[in-house]
């Protein structure tokens, strides 16, 4: 994942290994493909806004990718299905 130890300064944007915690049971979990970097994540980067979540501030607001595995309260979507998501910290290799 990528994320910024310390806003404001753009030199402290680091990749980091972060252990995934256990799929929720209304949750999927997405191998992404791509993602956007938008101009919220220069502004998370920049320290201009507060990141949406407690810890270090992780970028990527937006990603598509390919369902890996579905907890059992999810209908609908299955693994191998294509998506689109929105959330935090999709600049990764899953979320």
């Amino acid at each position: 994942i990528i994320t910024v130890a310390t806003p404001g300064q753009l030199d402290a944007i680091a990749r980091r290994r972060i252990e995934q915690p256990p799929l929720a049971p209304d949750h999927v979990e997405i191998e992404v493909d791509a993602v956007a970097l938008s101009y919220r994540d220069i502004l998370l980067a920049l320290g201009v806004i507060p990141s949406p979540e407690s810890g270090l501030p992780r970028l990527g607001f937006e990603c598509c990718g390919r369902i890996v595995q579905a907890g059992p309260q999810v209908s609908g979507l299955a693994a191998g299905d294509d998506v689109v998501a929105l959330g935090t910290g999709c600049l990764a290799t899953s979320i």
